[in-house]
């Protein structure tokens, strides 16, 4: 987590390999962003907010 904490830009590919309504700011990219700001926090409760957010789109 230093080396990440320290970096000045990060990038993922997250959208390259899912749906776009899933992996985009309001998806995937704010889970990251809120897994960055505190690695710490509760992972487990995180992954169900990812879950629950996937369970809320429509079908494909």
């Amino acid at each position: 987590m230093q080396i990440v904490s320290q970096a000045k830009k990060i990038t993922q590919y997250f959208d390259r390999d899912s749906r776009p309504d899933y992996s985009g700011p309001n998806g995937m990219q704010g889970f990251l962003l809120k897994f960055l700001s505190n690695p710490k926090q509760d992972t487990t409760s995180l992954q169900g907010q990812m879950q629950a957010f996937w369970d809320s789109l429509p079908p494909e």
